[in-house]
C-alpha cells in the first residue's frame, strides 16, 4: 500500500532586513538592551569593588588602641613662671607634689619655680596632658616652658593650648 503525504509547506521566507536572530539579533531588542547594561554596570562595580577593598577590616567593632606620640624634647635652661598665673587654682588639677611648688614658688622661692618648670615639662614628656596645660599656664608669655605645654609636649601645634588633658 502506498500512502500519498500530504506535501510539506514552504517555511516562510523573512526579508533579511526583519530577521533577527543569533547574539547581535538579541542585542537590538529591549530586552537585549537592558541585559547588556546589566552587564555593564555589574562589571564596573565588581571592578570598583576589587579597587576599594582594602582586605579584613584593621578596627574590628569594639577594639580599641593606645597610641602614644612621642613627645620632643624638654626644655632646659632657666624658665620664668608668671607669678600671676599662680593664683588662678591651678594647683587644684595637679598632685600634692607640685601644688607645694607652685605654693613656694608663689611665695618668691626661686628654686621651687625652676623645679616646677622641670617637673611639668618631664611630666608633660611623658603624655600627662593635665602638666602640659598647668606648664602652659604658668610659664612665662613665649617662653620655650610656654610653647612646649602649648604643644602637648611636642605632639601637636598651638591648636590644642591649654586643652592637652582632653585629648
Amino acid at each position: 500500500m502506498t500512502f500519498n503525504a500530504p506535501p510539506l509547506p514552504n517555511p516562510p521566507t523573512q526579508d533579511s532586513s526583519t530577521r533577527r536572530g543569533g547574539f547581535l539579533g538579541f542585542l537590538t531588542t529591549l530586552p537585549g538592551i537592558l541585559t547588556a547594561a546589566a552587564g555593564v554596570i555589574s562589571a564596573a562595580g565588581g571592578i570598583l569593588y576589587a579597587v576599594n577593598d582594602k582586605g579584613p577590616s584593621s578596627n574590628p567593632a569594639g577594639a580599641t588602641y593606645n597610641i602614644t606620640l612621642q613627645g620632643g624634647s624638654v626644655p632646659s635652661g632657666s624658665g620664668q613662671i608668671d607669678t600671676s598665673s599662680l593664683s588662678t587654682g591651678v594647683h587644684a588639677s595637679v598632685d600634692d607634689q607640685a601644688s607645694a611648688l607652685i605654693n613656694d614658688c608663689a611665695s618668691g622661692n626661686p628654686n621651687a619655680c625652676t623645679t616646677l618648670l622641670d617637673q611639668l615639662a618631664q611630666e608633660c614628656y611623658d603624655g600627662y596632658g593635665i602638666s602640659c596645660d598647668v606648664l602652659y599656664e604658668v610659664s612665662a608669655s613665649g617662653s620655650d616652658y610656654q610653647a612646649y605645654g602649648a604643644t602637648c609636649g611636642g605632639r601637636y601645634d598651638w591648636t590644642y593650648a591649654d586643652a592637652c588633658s582632653q585629648l
